[in-house]
């Protein structure tokens, strides 16, 4: 188990620093790409998708995955399986949201910004509450032994 936290910790690590390289040359990226012509509304979805995609795992793999790390392996196999089944239910459901919504407002947000919020929400709440069940639990196995 020692292994997979490795391999995830570092991958993590990686997708971390390519995030937010992406994140301070967007708009260097983003220009090139239009000015050339070399965009369409496929790269315009796949942008979208990657961005999702590594901002979850810069944002929150990364930073639980360090938290884990240095837990039992119990309870990092159980936020493991429940990262493994939320981020691509969670892509899924943020990338066929449309991504429109109301403009001109104070809080101008998105449909897709949203679910997007939502679904960070509800991953952060849902992680913290297995790494704490799971604590505890080990916790109490280990004082009955």
């Amino acid at each position: 188990m020692k292994k997979i936290k490795n391999i995830i910790l570092i991958v993590s690590f990686i997708f971390t620093l390519i995030f937010f390289f992406l994140l301070f040359r967007y708009d260097e990226i983003s220009n090139y790409c239009y000015l050339n012509g070399h965009c369409g509304f496929l790269i315009d979805i796949l942008n979208s998708f990657i961005l999702t995609f590594l901002s979850y795992i810069s944002v929150f793999i990364f930073p639980f995955s360090l938290i884990t790390y240095f837990l039992n392996d119990r309870v990092f196999r159980s936020w493991i399986i429940y990262t493994c089944i939320w981020l691509p239910v969670s892509i899924l459901f943020i990338m066929l949201t449309p991504n429109t919504g109301a403009s001109g407002t104070l809080l101008s947000i998105t449909i897709r910004g949203g679910v997007l919020i939502l679904a960070d929400i509800l991953f952060v709440l849902i992680s913290l509450i297995i790494i704490i069940v799971q604590v505890i639990k080990v916790y109490f196995l280990k004082k009955k032994n």
